[in-house]
């Protein structure tokens, strides 16, 4: 199975809780265009994710796709 990852520049424009401690996650970015990704356990992880995935924060996103969909990794400002 092959992944690629890549760190880009995005602003958040929404975010809708997926599950228990998932965050559907959709940015808008230079290089993509608009995606969605799935942020996984970003409830519970403060050290990945923190309070940073909230509409209009422009952010450092390290996405990975697998299976087709984007992960979001790790964000940072």
């Amino acid at each position: 199975m092959r992944r690629t990852s890549q760190v880009v520049d995005a602003i958040v424009l929404k975010t809708s809780l997926q599950g228990e401690n998932d965050l559907w996650v959709d940015c808008l970015t230079r290089d993509l265009g608009r995606l969605s990704g799935i942020a996984r356990h970003a409830l519970k992880s403060r050290v990945r994710f923190g309070p940073l995935l909230v509409p209009l924060n422009i952010l450092s996103v390290q996405l990975t796709e697998r299976r087709g969909a984007a992960f979001l990794e790790e964000v940072s400002l």
